[in-house]
Parts: structure tokens; sequence; C-alpha cells
């Protein structure tokens, strides 16, 4: 598929500093290379780059990705897990949902991610309340499921100026939600 026919909106970015050599558009962990499971996917990578650069992931709605065989357009994805960071189909827990096909590994699909676990419900999935008590993994996004704020989406991050991580605006994730 040539990438100038390809189609996404990537609406957040994340820098890091590479550990290790990654491809252009693959799934790269929180440490800082290619993924090799769901539960580690910070994003994918919009350009190649050698140990020890910083390279910009695509961390939020949907990005295009590298598959590792063919993907039919709406199959659950997560990285394949021999460390290249390409994308397969995942039976299940994956981070993303295809919205394009891939016929052949080497082919690129549009993935709408689905980062930090399952898909957040309609309805909510955290309770306000429920907010200040609960603890995520780095990535994973809730929605609010009632109070003054319900039906907003909250990430785990660091805060800008903190060292810990706590609940964040999706839409800001440099401030802190509490």
């Amino acid at each position: 598929m040539p990438e100038m026919n390809l189609q996404f909106d990537a609406r957040h970015s994340a820098t890091v500093t590479y550990t290790a050599p990654v491809a252009k558009y693959r799934f790269v962990s929180w440490a800082g290379a290619h993924a090799t499971d769901a539960a580690a996917v910070q994003g994918i990578s919009e350009l190649a780059g050698p140990a020890g650069r910083a390279g910009s992931l695509v961390t939020s709605y949907s990005y295009v990705v590298e598959a590792a065989g063919a993907i039919p357009a709406g199959s659950s994805v997560a990285p394949s897990g021999d460390g290249t960071g390409r994308a397969v189909v995942a039976g299940s827990g994956g981070c993303g949902r295809a919205i394009t096909a891939a016929a052949a590994a080497g082919d690129l699909v549009t993935v709408v991610m689905q980062l930090g676990g399952a898909p957040v419900s309609p309805d909510g999935n955290l309770a306000s309340a429920a907010v200040s008590t609960t603890t995520g993994t780095p990535g994973q996004i809730v929605k609010l499921s009632d109070g003054p704020d319900k039906g907003a989406c909250l990430v785990w991050a660091i805060p800008e100026g903190a060292t810990a991580y706590a609940w964040c605006w999706q839409i800001y994730p440099l401030a802190a939600y509490l």
C-alpha cells in the first residue's frame, strides 16, 4: 500500500528516546524499543531511528503500522512477539483495531488505537468517587461513568511538574484531573 494513500487521524504524540533501533510505522514499548505484546505498547513510531535518538510516537486515535502478515479489516491487532513491532491479528487483548486490511507482510494497515487495555465502554468504566483510589497502568484510558465530568476520558500519566503517575485529562495529558 503506497504511503500517499494512507488515511489516519493522529491526535496525540509523545517523544521518547529509543533504547534500540526502531523502524518507521512500528509498535513501540514504554521502554523505547519495538513492542512485543499489547500491554507494553506506548504508541506507533512516526520515524525510524537508532538507539539514543529521540523519536515521535502517535499515542491517540489512529495511525498506520506495518503488518507482519495478512490482517482483515476489523481485526483486533497487537505487536508480533518477534521483536519487530509489526502488527498481527490478536486473539484477545489487542492494542488496536484494523480499519483497513493488509494482504501480506510489509503492507501498511490503519489502526484505531486502544492502548492501555480493553476499549472503554460508551457508558464509562470508572466512578468519579473511585478516581482518587484507583491506580492505572501507564497509558491506560478510562471514562468517567458518573458525576459532573461524566463521559470525560482520563489517562494514567505523569502530569507536568510531577514525578508520580496520576489520572490526567486525556485531551491535555500533562494536567492532573484531581
